[in-house]
């Protein structure tokens, strides 16, 4: 779990918080529409769910939002360990106090008086402050942890019992704003999200970017020129058509080659065995092929060098770098001990895969 705040944290409260500025982000027009949209509901105080495959945006748009309100933010990662207590709050030790009176020289009075410490958890903090609460994944969290959001999501209210027994009802801040995001619950370690939760919230589907916005996400978070970002979206996506790599590989794939080919200037192309290692390292795990089946995996590199050759032909102009590190200067494609065999360039066995 961690905070995050802008420049209107509250000053009473600044030692819980931790400066970090958000990154880089592409402000095309789908993007503008959708963190538009999201903003509407949360602005109304109306809890946002952004669901949706990994790799759609869904925490950058969650944290984007959040940032626009101005208010501190507190970001909670579900996963199966968070309980209860993580979002209400625990004892965390006790307090004495000892009081001794001696006004009168012959009498002496002492009074002692032990009371529990009390700490919020991060969803009683954001109520309490009016901070704005991100819970990314929270459909990894137990259903029995996330029923404590039921009364905050819909009467902005959390009453719970202290460890001295005593009730607490917490009032949320007006500025108090709630958003979730979530992967689709065939995805492993998902649960089922209660329908009485997901009635509290309005649910924002989340798919694919279009080739325009992809190109220039790629190209913002990476620093890489839009040519080659372009010709990397160009070439995932073609793979992705050719179904030689899984249909839900993300833009984070697309990222993960940009950054190496801006850091080591690579060119792309199908002759720069730089580059084409680079693309099997990234995409050969992306495959349902059989990974220890070296006819199959050189399949694979082959069709991975021919959809890179037919995207990228004719269109760039080769880079001042070296094309490479030094471990793939020489020109052969090394993955694992596998040796490419002799096929015929484009063309995967697919009767070999897994």
């Amino acid at each position: 779990m961690a905070v995050r705040h802008n420049k209107v944290a509250a000053a009473q409260h600044a030692d819980n918080v931790e400066p970090q500025s958000a990154p880089a982000h592409f402000d095309g027009a789908q993007i503008t529409a959708l963190d538009d949209r999201a903003l509407t509901y949360v602005e109304a105080g109306l809890p946002l769910h952004l669901c949706g495959p990994a790799g759609t945006g869904k925490t950058t748009t969650a944290l984007r939002v959040a940032e626009r309100l101005g208010r501190p933010i507190i970001v909670v990662s579900g996963n199966s360990q968070l309980t209860t207590a993580d979002l209400l709050g625990r004892e965390t030790g006790t307090r004495s106090k000892r009081v001794v009176d001696a006004y009168i020289q012959s009498v002496r009075k002492t009074q002692s008086e032990t009371s529990l410490v009390w700490a919020d958890g991060k969803l009683s903090e954001a109520m309490r402050y009016g901070y704005t609460f991100v819970y990314d994944e929270f459909s990894r969290t137990p259903a029995a942890t996330n029923n404590v959001l039921l009364m905050p999501l819909e009467e902005r209210r959390l009453i719970f019992t202290h460890p001295d027994s005593s009730v607490s009802d917490l009032k949320a801040h007006e500025d108090f704003r709630a958003i979730f995001t979530s992967n689709p619950s065939d995805y492993s370690g998902v649960g089922a999200v209660q329908d009485a939760l997901l009635d509290r919230m309005i649910t924002v589907r989340m798919g694919g970017h279009d080739i325009q916005t992809t190109v220039g996400i790629v190209a913002v978070r990476t620093g890489l020129d839009v040519d080659r970002a372009s010709q990397i979206v160009g070439i995932v996506n073609m793979l992705r058509s050719q179904a030689l790599i899984a249909s839900d590989a993300s833009v984070r794939s697309c990222i993960m080659l940009a950054t190496i080919v801006k850091t080591r200037d690579l060119q792309v192309d199908a002759d720069n065995p730089g580059f084409v290692q680079l693309c099997v390292d990234i995409f050969l795990s992306k495959t349902d092929g059989d990974l220890q089946d070296g006819a199959w995996v050189a399949d694979f590199i082959d069709a991975v060098r021919a959809v890179i050759r037919t995207h990228c032909i004719g269109r760039l102009t080769k880079p001042k770098g070296d094309g490479g590190s030094d471990a793939i200067k020489s020109g052969t494609i090394e993955p694992g001990a596998t040796k490419p065999a002799k096929t015929k360039e484009g063309q995967i066995k697919k009767g070999k895969a897994a």
